[in-house]
Parts: structure tokens; C-alpha cells; sequence
């Protein structure tokens, strides 16, 4: 009555005539975004042509890609959507730290210094792209730091495999695309950094959520360029958690309390509402006087 699976099984089991879908009346997608990140939007499109009775399909996913409404439109004829939309919150026990630069030229050696400073269980690094994430991986093989890798371009059976030697704890660090920013869900995961920032505030809540589990603490470095950092601090703003500078002094990492930094990227949506937000008070003492003067005009 109940079938739980990844889609490439499931077709399989369809093809060679041990699973018939025809009598099926209710689909659930787990994770969809991350299903079609990992490329079986062909295989649920397949499943889906096989589907002749289904009267609900049920879809999970904190965001959705053009490509997962696009298969949704194949099945969801009566459009009928329910979004809940939860406080997207970073937990109190993740700190949150930036490491300005100003070229991008020192993103490698801001990394190593991080590297050279901390001593985690186990942390993933990740990049934004593909090409990144190879060139990082070579790049801190060739300076000796035993490192994993995580990317759509691995063959399912070497993904799997680092992802196993990464869970037991074999090797300490993983540098990963956002795939593993959802789904991966491992313990002892001490750190998190961004060699290059995510591009909204989402994947940044699914990067670091990779940490700080079971209210355990977690800290979560970015290297930032200037144009980096105005977005994080957008990110801060959104997701409602505290951003501090850092550098490394005595040979430790610190909050650097004199660093003042770049202002937050808005867009104008976002303008009008921090000048609601943060203009308040002055606006209330305005009124204030403005009704002090016209009680004494009268």
C-alpha cells in the first residue's frame, strides 16, 4: 500500500513490470528542489506519465525552481498550492562570522588561514559552482588537508561513498556545492564556511543549518568581498541573526568589535520596510513635537 523510494528505483521496478502505478491514488515529493537538483527530473516525469488515478499529490520544498513547477504543471491541473510559511530563523546556537577581503584573489590564502586556526570534527566548505568546488578540492589536496568532495558531476556511487567516509569521520572536511546544502543530514558537524557566499538568504539558511543540530553549537565563516558582505548582511537582516566581523589575532579567531564595514544591499521593497523598521522611533518623536506645536497654537 505504501511505497517509499529514490525515483531511478522506482522506475526500474516500473520497466521491468514489478510495480504498477496505475491503481496509485497519492504521490508525495520529498525535498523536490533537491530531487531535481540531483537529476531525476526526466525519471519523475517518466512516473508521472504513468500516473492515471492520482487525485492528490502532496510536495515538499522550503523553495521552487522553474523546473519543479514545470513538472508540478503536469500533474497539478487544478492548481491548488498551500504555502506555509514558517519564521525562516537561524538557531541562537550558530554564530555567525565574516572575514572581509578586499580581492577575490585572497579568498585561497583567508581560507587556509581559517583552516590553520580551527580544529573541527567535521565541517563542509562550500561553493557556489561545480568548477569551484573542483578547483577547491585540488587546491587544498595539493596543500596536504585531508579533504572530500560533493557535486551533481559525481557518479551516484562516489558521491555515496564520500558521503560514508565523511559521516564516520575518516576524513574531517568536505567541500560541497549547495546539494548538500539540503538533505545531508550527518552528525558532528562543528563548522560550516562559505568560500563563496550562496546567492539568497535560503540556501545560506540550509548551508548553516548543516550545523548546530540536537542544540548543539555551530559556527558558520564566510569570506566575504565587499560586495559579498552587503548581501550577507541582507541575509542577517532577513533571517534574523546576529553577523560579526572577524580576524585572527594571537592565533586565534576573534570578533573584531572596531570593524565598521559596508552598508546592507536592499532592493527597494526592502528599503521602505528597514525605514519602517529602523526609522520609528524618530518618526514617533516627530509626531510627538508636531502635535506638542499645534496643543500650543491652539
Amino acid at each position: 500500500q505504501l511505497m517509499i523510494g529514490v525515483p531511478g528505483r522506482i522506475l526500474k521496478l516500473v520497466e521491468n513490470g514489478s510495480l504498477k502505478l496505475t491503481s496509485v491514488k497519492k504521490i508525495v515529493l520529498d525535498e523536490a528542489d533537491f530531487l531535481i537538483d540531483l537529476g531525476f527530473l526526466k525519471d519523475l516525469e517518466i512516473i508521472f506519465s504513468h500516473l492515471k488515478n492520482i487525485n492528490q499529490i502532496m510536495v515538499y520544498s522550503a523553495t521552487l525552481s522553474k523546473k519543479t513547477k514545470r513538472l508540478l504543471d503536469m500533474m497539478n491541473h487544478q492548481n491548488l498550492a498551500v504555502r506555509i510559511d514558517s519564521a525562516n530563523k537561524l538557531p541562537e546556537n550558530i554564530e555567525n562570522l565574516f572575514f572581509p577581503i578586499n580581492d577575490d584573489k585572497e579568498r585561497d590564502s583567508t581560507l587556509l588561514k581559517i583552516m590553520n586556526h580551527i580544529n573541527p570534527y567535521l565541517a563542509i566548505i562550500f561553493t557556489r559552482t561545480k568548477k569551484e568546488s573542483i578547483y577547491l578540492f585540488q587546491f587544498l589536496k595539493n596543500h596536504k588537508i585531508p579533504v572530500l568532495t560533493l557535486h551533481g558531476d559525481l557518479a551516484p556511487a562516489q558521491r555515496k561513498r564520500n558521503i560514508k567516509e565523511f559521516q564516520a569521520a575518516n576524513v574531517p572536511y568536505l567541500v560541497a556545492t549547495d546539494l548538500a546544502g539540503r538533505g545531508l543530514d550527518i552528525e558532528g558537524i562543528t563548522h560550516i564556511i562559505n568560500y563563496s557566499l550562496p546567492m539568497n538568504e535560503l540556501d545560506y539558511l540550509h548551508r548553516a543549518g548543516r550545523t548546530g543540530r540536537m542544540g548543539q553549537g555551530g559556527l558558520v565563516y564566510s569570506i566575504c568581498n565587499e560586495l559579498d558582505e552587503g548581501y550577507l548582511k541582507n541575509y542577517a537582516w532577513k533571517l534574523d541573526f546576529t553577523l560579526s566581523a572577524a580576524k585572527i589575532k594571537n592565533e586565534k579567531i576573534q570578533v573584531d568589535p572596531h570593524y565598521r564595514g559596508v552598508k546592507t544591499r536592499l532592493n527597494i521593497k526592502e528599503k521602505k520596510l528597514a525605514n519602517k523598521l529602523f526609522n520609528k522611533p524618530k518618526q514617533e518623536k516627530k509626531n510627538a513635537r508636531k502635535a506638542f506645536r499645534n496643543k500650543k497654537r491652539r
